[in-house]
């Protein structure tokens, strides 16, 4: 067994334990009840899209302040901003906008917008006679801070929620917040762990002055990348004469990630693989698939519900900026085909 081998194997051994080991204590969670604002579970971004949602150790471009908030402070020090629209059939569509820097030394800033359209129907009285035409829009609004020491970083994100039916003149409005982490584990690897929606609640403008709790959600992960033109320099400077070793970072890689995912009232976890592959420079291919989880209140393996894998193109444009184009497709309950379709336009100044 050669040296490249082993190492690879130890890399994910010891980052499968990682993320199965919190799962114990997840896994003691059951179902006790019903979802307010279920969407807010959706997947959003083409590129988490693609992963089916394994993204909590990656959150490494503006779409990651939707899942872990800890994510803002490995950008860039140059603002970089990701545009998302998603068709999810049955008259829904879903638009996202998020912005991600580092704003000073070690301190990253995120803020995000998530709007979710239901589409049209019409409103019936108690006899089921027509009343007028509706439509329900919910919105999301994030703001996130994280802090970056050498090898670890942390985040929290607040949340604004509002939820309208238009036409009704029913509305509700609530706050809840984020918290997140991510670790460089000796070189191997990243692990990434969030919960998100903490302390949510949502009050309804109708005259019961309804509250309703939003269930959170816990995320933890990993991912690891394997260079495919990492290059090793070794320069000897003229003053101290000593040999100074230099690596170049690999432009095309083979990224693996592994998300536990679980909801509040969910039954079991859902374990999801994900993989990004960069042959060229320009091109990327990805792909997500949950591996364990729920399946109509059972617990199966390749449930087949979770899924999604998308393309990336990146122009050599010769511009001060780069201009990242993906595009995805995913999975979907509701929808007959039962999959949707996902674009960005994520630009980096």
């Amino acid at each position: 067994m050669n040296k490249s081998y082993s190492y690879f194997m130890l890399r994910i051994i010891l980052a499968s334990i990682v993320v199965i080991i919190p799962q114990q204590y997840i896994m003691a969670q059951f179902s006790d009840g019903g979802y307010a604002e279920a969407w807010l579970s959706r997947n959003v971004g083409a590129r988490p899209v693609s992963f089916a949602g394994a993204y909590s150790a990656l959150s490494n471009d503006p779409a990651g302040v939707f899942y872990n908030p800890s994510g803002a402070s490995f950008m860039g020090e140059f603002p970089t901003f990701n545009s998302t629209v998603s068709s999810l059939g049955l008259g829904r569509t879903q638009a996202v906008l998020a912005y991600s820097q580092q704003i000073l030394h070690s301190i990253g800033l995120g803020i995000g917008i998530n709007n979710f359209y239901s589409g049209e129907f019409t409103s019936r009285n108690k006899f089921g006679d027509p009343i007028n035409d509706v439509n329900n829009n919910q919105l999301l609004g994030v703001l996130a801070l994280s802090y970056r020491l050498e090898f670890l970083s942390m985040g929290v994100g607040v949340k604004y929620i509002n939820n309208a039916l238009n036409g009704a003149n029913i509305s509700a409005n609530g706050i809840t917040f984020d918290l997140g982490t991510k670790l460089n584990v000796l070189d191997m690897f990243t692990f990434g762990l969030a919960i998100n929606n903490i302390g949510g609640d949502i009050k309804w403008n109708t005259p019961s002055k309804i509250h309703e709790k939003i269930p959170y959600t816990i995320r933890t992960g990993i991912a690891t990348e394997f260079g495919l033109n990492e290059e090793t320099r070794f320069e000897r400077p003229d003053i101290t004469g000593k040999i100074d070793t230099i690596i170049i970072p690999s432009s095309r890689y083979i990224m693996i990630g592994l998300d536990a995912v679980m909801n509040q009232y969910d039954n079991t976890p859902s374990i999801i693989f994900a993989t990004e592959i960069i042959p060229i420079e320009l091109i990327a291919f990805r792909g997500g698939i949950s591996l364990y989880g729920d399946n109509e209140g059972k617990a199966e393996i390749l449930p087949m519900n979770n899924w999604g894998a998308g393309i990336s193109f990146r122009p050599d444009l010769e511009t001060e900026f780069n201009l990242n184009i993906d595009y995805s497709v995913s999975s979907d309950y509701l929808y007959n085909n039962k999959i949707t379709h996902h674009i960005s336009l994520q630009l980096e100044l």
